[in-house]
């Protein structure tokens, strides 16, 4: 995976085809962002930036890393990701822990990579858990802390960690086979269209209806209630990208934006006749765990 498609895949969730009616699949930022008002629409998120929404310092770290919709710049995007990690956002690790594995805008070091992927694994991260889990799996003095993190990632909902849990539990590889939970996965994952997870379930199916277990029947009647299921694809109402940008813009200011502090304190609140001036970040909070900038800005089909 290039670095430039590692940087959008992050970001793209939040203007992809799922959430407007466009033909956006595989098209970068600057393909989609072509007028003057969507252009000033991105450079806005520095505004939240400034007033501490993580996800948005992410997004210009993201964007003058690669040099999409604004002008390359890697010392911006290093100020941007560090200050993310500095106020423990468990996206900006990660992707940071991705930079200093590839050497990209920050020199190469694995060391430091894997410093970073601790924190966003501990910020609840599942990709970070799923990025850890993969490898660990390769190794058999650490593949039970890898089974561990791929359970952990699953449970979560991440659909990349789902699905690797159900083959290795079809195949009974690191787990002991079950092909009733590793039905039940599929199933799931089935219905949002993942893959080739039906596929996989008739697969599974047929196994069940060869073996020997007395409830045969009542099983694959469970792990076909696929086919009674009705998939519904929901459309969004934004028509254009310069629209649905403008709505995430909007939501962000509406959440974040702030009248100046009057403080000479980063990333601060405005004073407030009940409580005074007050930092915005409390260390003891943490970020909330998404595995999208949609996700965080609360978007339809945001995760």
């Amino acid at each position: 995976m290039t670095i430039r498609i590692l940087g959008f895949l992050i970001v793209a969730f939040a203007f992809t085809a799922a959430a407007f009616n466009s033909s956006a699949h595989g098209q970068t930022l600057d393909e989609l962002c072509t007028s003057e008002q969507c252009h000033d629409l991105v450079k806005g998120f520095e505004r939240y930036a400034q007033h501490g929404n993580t996800h948005s310092m992410v997004f210009l770290a993201l964007a003058y890393a690669n040099g999409e919709v604004v002008e390359q710049d890697h010392r911006k995007a290093s100020m941007w990701i560090r200050e993310s990690v500095r106020l423990r956002s468990p996206l900006g690790a990660y992707v940071k822990a991705q930079w200093r594995r590839q050497g990209f805008v920050f020199e190469q070091d694995e060391e430091r990579a894997e410093w970073l992927i601790d924190r966003a694994i501990a910020g609840g991260f599942s990709v970070a858990m799923y990025d850890r889990a993969v490898r660990f799996l390769h190794d058999p003095e650490r593949m039970q802390e890898g089974a561990d993190l791929l359970e952990e990632a699953a449970d979560l909902g991440l659909p990349d960690a789902r699905y690797l849990f159900a083959l290795l539990l079809e195949h009974g590889e690191v787990y002991e086979q079950d092909l009733v939970i590793a039905g039940l996965l599929y199933r799931e994952l089935a219905v949002e269209g993942f893959r080739d997870s039906r596929q996989r379930l008739e697969a599974v199916i047929t196994q069940v209806e060869r073996s020997s277990a007395e409830d045969v029947q009542a099983v694959v009647a469970q792990l076909r209630a696929y086919d009674d299921m009705e998939v519904i694809t929901v459309y969004g109402r934004y028509g254009s990208f310069d629209d649905h940008l403008a709505a995430i813009n909007a939501s962000v200011r509406d959440r974040f934006y702030q009248k100046p502090t009057g403080t000479r304190m980063r990333r601060a609140r405005p004073c407030e006749d009940t409580v005074g001036c007050r930092v915005l970040f409390n260390r003891d909070w943490g970020d909330v765990a998404v595995t999208t900038l949609a996700g965080a800005l609360g978007l339809p089909n945001g995760m």
